[in-house]
């Protein structure tokens, strides 16, 4: 008995010494600095991990596990599991290649990026349906990583994924540094690019080939690296960098792969710009790192997004360098995706942000992260920060010119209107809040003409009331007496802002032209309008109005029937409680009119728009516009002004004529704008040059042609100019003439807004 009780306690000690781990550390290099995207690997198991940009891993193993850590540039290292130190220093050993010339058709390693790229649909998430939680980070620092933070962001998301052109995702809880109420445009999950193999790769204004992607062999060398093994997979790690006079379109960095899959499942690649003393805050340096995960025998899908920008902010020797880290962690795939969501693109942000929790940290915070929090949590709780200026922190509801102040908003756009015959015209708006109804709203607006003339036909006061139900289906009853203008300008430069029927009348955007009092109506109406996604980038909205108009020579009373169709195939929108606004129009955008007036008799009309817009490479960019307007009997000259037009551009709005009498009424017409612009990106330079564009634009009706063409200029102020005189920087300067009559003196126009 007592031989058995020993054999089986010596059992027990021996299987506790082969139990199963989880052994971390940091790894650093001899100058004390972390270093990140080390291949830490277990050599009985096969199974590694990559150090994070704080130098960290961690990876199961046995005590008398050997770990073999590598790093391009640094000695292997390799050390038993039960030795391993909280710390281990990498030693540089610098490798020298023989320069060797090698053809692309001839070279191995060309046929494995091949692979790759021929391969790249079977494993390309973008084109599997998928659903994924999302753990997400990002700070901001200064070089010097032993001091705390500037800027820390945590995000959980949710994400849905059908197409290109439907899916969702949403912002189910945050922390921010100083408890800062914060939303805004994107989660940080936002960076994460799903799709390597893509030709071209986008990183803000950064344009650059992706080396797994149809154009790769153009703008990359290749060499193979070394070999590994993970169970009967082979893994290829091979390096990339750019073909001499590329290396502005082009990475460099090594990829992973594995075989026979042909799957890329892990990235790093790293790219720089000059600097220029010209700009105040500019991005130095981009570089980032990306993980796959195989799911199943389907699908390698990302795991892990690291990446890192470096910035400078100033110039000269007073200049900051900043370094702003992203970090991206997803979990809980599930392919096909468990739930449903409506057509469309959307981002959504609940009107009640809850705090991230601890269990949601896929990795725990490191000790300069937690000091950060508590630094920033204690200045802004001083300084009561979030308390006194919450409503500045919402910048949706801030840019669609709202204010919350407790149960309402203030409707700010615009606080102040300028008419010639109005003079200026205070106004102001309010409306609920979600923390009365996230689907039910009612506003209300009053302006008042301040000029003499303000109060012809009437009193010199506006106003207007809504009721309004729904988010993406709405259906809205609206009343208002409204002064509106009467010209041809008015046709082309009014914008729907927004998701379509969005645009309200105390709205009304800045204009290219002034009118007169000659050139106005008075506009009484009770509208029903109705809203209707319908599918996938196609909307659809109608209104029956009851109308009164009324100008100095005569009146107009009657019903107004109107069906919008709008076809965008790439719209994104931007979900904030309530609030719906379409945050990425791409074209190509056509939209179609039809409507009918009824006084004494049925007199109908359509109007049609058609805009697109695309880039050739670098070197240009094209915009499109065509349309037409058609009144199939004759309109009363007090309506056929104000037909709606769609301007996608609110702020230069090329798309307006400049040199044509604007007084002629119309009817019958159609019109094309055509805008070609060289961008300052055809040679990628860290010096600033304006951005020129050729318009050729006219005017065509029955008998009678005006034909526009036309110079502008944006982008024309120095930068020094622009940090002090930030609102001239958005104005366009443009020169155009008439093509109809040859002697006609050329007309000058400013476009955009202070």
């Amino acid at each position: 008995m007592r031989y058995l009780r020993l054999r089986l306690l010596l059992a027990g000690l021996f299987s506790l010494s082969r139990a199963q781990l989880h052994v971390s550390g940091y790894v650093k290099d001899t100058t004390e600095g972390w270093l990140p995207f080390v291949q830490v690997r277990n050599l009985r198991t096969g199974e590694g991990t990559l150090t994070d940009w704080q130098g960290f891993f961690r990876l199961a193993a046995q005590r008398d596990d050997t770990l073999e850590l590598r790093c391009l540039g640094y000695a292997p290292l390799r050390i038993t599991a039960d030795q391993l130190p909280d710390t281990l220093i990498l030693y540089p050993q610098p490798v020298e290649i023989v320069p060797v010339v090698i053809y692309p058709t001839e070279a191995f390693v060309y046929r494995l990026i091949w692979r790759l790229i021929t391969e790249g649909r079977r494993w390309n998430p973008l084109l599997r349906s998928h659903q994924y939680l999302s753990y997400n980070k990002l700070l901001m620092d200064t070089p010097d990583s032993s001091m705390p933070y500037g800027f820390i962001w945590e995000t959980e998301t949710e994400k849905t994924f059908y197409s290109p052109t439907r899916q969702r995702e949403t912002l189910r809880s945050q922390r921010i540094a100083g408890n800062l109420p914060v939303k805004f445009f994107f989660s940080p999950t936002t960076f994460q690019p799903l799709n390597l193999y893509s030709s071209w790769l986008e990183v803000g204004e950064w344009r650059f080939a992706s080396p797994v992607g149809e154009a790769a062999p153009d703008y990359y060398h290749f060499e193979v690296l070394d070999t590994s093994w993970q169970g009967k997979d082979t893994i290829w790690h091979i390096a990339f960098y750019p073909r001499q006079g590329r290396e502005a379109w082009a990475l460099k960095g090594h990829l992973s792969c594995s075989f026979p899959d042909a799957a890329l499942i892990d990235f790093q690649g790293t790219i720089s710009r000059a600097e220029t003393e010209e700009a105040f805050l500019q991005i130095t340096s981009y570089r980032f790192a990306q993980q796959m995960r195989k799911i199943g025998d389907t699908l390698w899908f990302p795991e892990r997004f690291q990446a890192e920008i470096g910035l400078r902010a100033g110039q000269g020797e007073g200049a900051i360098p900043l370094t702003l880290r992203l970090q991206s962690h997803i979990r809980e795939v599930r392919i096909p995706p468990t739930s449903v969501i409506p057509s469309g693109s959307e981002l959504y942000l609940p009107p009640y942000i809850p705090t991230l929790p601890d269990s949601a940290r896929i990795i725990p915070l490191s000790p300069t992260e937690t000091l950060s929090y508590q630094k920033l949590d204690s200045l802004f709780r001083r300084t009561k920060v979030a308390m006194v200026w919450r409503g500045l922190f919402d910048l949706p509801l801030l840019l669609n010119g709202r204010w919350e102040w407790g149960y309402l908003r203030w409707i700010l756009r615009p606080l102040l209107l300028y008419h010639e015959a109005e003079g200026w015209r205070p106004q102001l708006g309010l409306e609920n809040s979600d923390k009365v109804s996230a689907f039910f709203r009612v506003r209300v607006w009053v302006g008042y003409g301040t000029y003499r003339g303000a109060g012809w036909l009437g009193t010199p006061w506006r106003w207007g009331a809504e009721a309004e139900v729904g988010a993406r289906m709405r259906i809205r009853l609206s009343l208002y007496d409204d002064v509106r203008e009467t010209t041809l300008p008015r046709l082309l430069d009014e914008v729907p802002s927004d998701v379509a029927g969005e645009c309200r009348p105390y709205e009304n955007p800045s204009r290219s032209f002034a009118f007169s009092q000659s050139q106005m109506l008075r506009e009484k109406a009770m509208q029903l309008q109705l809203r209707l996604p319908i599918a996938s980038g196609l909307w659809f909205w109608s209104e029956l109005a009851h109308i009164e108009r009324k100008t100095i020579e005569n009146s107009w009373r009657g019903l107004v029937l109107k069906g919008d169709w709008e076809y965008a195939p790439y719209v994104a929108a931007l979900r904030s409680g309530s609030l719906l606004w379409r945050a990425e129009p791409s074209p190509p955008r056509l939209r179609l009119q039809i409507g009918a007036l009824y006084a004494e008799q049925l007199l109908p009309w359509i109007q049609m728009d058609f805009w697109h817009r695309w880039r050739w490479q670098h070197y240009a960019s094209f915009s499109l516009r065509i349309g037409g307007i058609w009144s199939f009997s004759d309109l009363p000259a007090i309506w056929r002004y104000t037909l709606r037009a769609l301007s996608p551009n609110p702020i230069g709005m090329p798309e307006a004529l400049a040199a044509h009498p604007y007084w002629i009424q119309i009817h019958r017409a159609a019109y094309l704008f055509y805008e070609w612009s060289i961008p300052n990106t055809r040679f990628p330079s860290p010096k600033w040059t304006p951005i020129v564009a050729f318009h050729l634009q006219g005017y065509s009706g029955i008998g009678w042609l005006y034909p526009e063409a036309g110079v502008s200029v944006r982008n024309w102020m120095p930068q020094k100019a622009a940090r002090i005189l930030p609102g001239l920087a958005w104005i366009r300067f443009g020169v155009y003439t008439s093509l109809h009559k040859p002697g006609q003196p050329m007309f000058v126009r400013l476009m955009g807004s202070l």
